[in-house]
């Protein structure tokens, strides 16, 4: 059964933190994960959990010294600062797992300070720049969004209409989106949305 990257990722960082031969026999690697398991987010913070899960069950040897401790920070930025001095200081883990753009940026300083490994699931590649125990585990926006634009255009598309999304992942995309356009293409921004809004009968109707 072929590999998951996330699961690729773990097992590299297992051999780095643990050491070969008998000795890694009595070594355990303690892994904190940071993620929303409630909350708006929770969706995607549950899939996160699920597939490390999954991972195990598919490896079970691989995994066999690692353990997870999963925190939920419901995708806020003080909940993710507050369990990252838990894992740090109480659960004393030897890396940490995040979710999202934002909790890189936050989290990724205190990892550098703290010589705390970070592997970071994220699309903001600056959140790993210059650092040197922050990992990012994902192609960043720049990548996906100058496919995306560079597909649409060849479709004969040139002029496109953008709801945007207070989030910084979602600004992101929508910024790099249009610098990776042509100079003959246009963007137009049609309305701007809440995170948890569910009603764009407005903005269809615009």
């Amino acid at each position: 059964m072929a590999r998951s990257p996330l699961l690729t990722s773990f097992i590299l960082i297992f051999l780095v933190c643990i050491p070969t031969g008998a000795q890694a026999e009595q070594q355990h690697l303690k892994v904190g994960v940071i993620t929303a398991l409630t909350g708006k987010m929770s969706t995607i913070g549950t899939a996160v959990k699920n597939g490390i899960e999954l991972a195990r069950l598919e490896s079970p040897k691989a995994f066999s010294h690692i353990s997870f401790i999963y925190e939920d920070d419901q995708f806020e930025v003080k909940q993710s600062i507050s369990a990252f001095q838990k894992l740090k200081d109480m659960d004393h883990v030897s890396l940490i797992f995040g979710f999202g753009d934002t909790l890189g940026i936050v989290l990724g300083p205190m990892a550098e300070r703290d010589k705390i490994p970070l592997v970071n699931f994220n699309f903001d590649a600056s959140a790993a720049g210059g650092k040197r125990f922050v990992i990012r585990s994902l192609n960043h926006t720049e990548q996906y969004m100058g496919a995306l634009a560079s597909y649409l255009q060849k479709q004969g598309n040139s002029h496109f209409f953008i709801v945007r999304t207070e989030s910084p992942f979602f600004n992101a995309m929508a910024n790099s989106f249009k610098s990776n356009l042509s100079s003959d293409s246009s963007v137009q921004e049609i309305g701007a949305v809440n995170p948890g809004e569910n009603d764009f009968r407005s903005i269809i109707l615009k």
